[in-house]
């Protein structure tokens, strides 16, 4: 159940999403303190453990815990990944 509420991801960054075997890049949608939607082309599991790390030009801006809750088909080659943050944002923290 989301407590937050989600903000559209405005920048052009970048997420790559660590599945400890590869790193898939990922498109952000939204995001809250709590979690976020990203666009990607790897049916990951519900439950599955990720590494979120999220890009701007050569910076890294944030290097997140989540963890795979729900998963939908989004077109024929991507889906959407609701991930939760194993710790909550701070407020300042939801925009990227």
């Amino acid at each position: 159940r989301r407590y937050d509420p989600r903000r559209e991801v405005e920048s052009r960054c970048r997420v790559y999403l660590n599945t400890g075997q590869k790193q898939t890049k990922a498109s952000p949608l939204n995001v809250s303190r709590g979690g976020a939607l990203v666009s990607s082309p790897l049916p990951l599991e519900r439950g599955h453990q990720v590494a979120l790390v999220v890009e701007s030009g050569s910076l890294v801006l944030r290097n997140l815990c989540a963890t795979v809750r729900h998963v939908a088909t989004e077109d024929e080659s991507n889906y959407l990944l609701g991930l939760q943050f194993e710790s909550p944002l701070k407020p300042g923290q939801t925009q990227w």
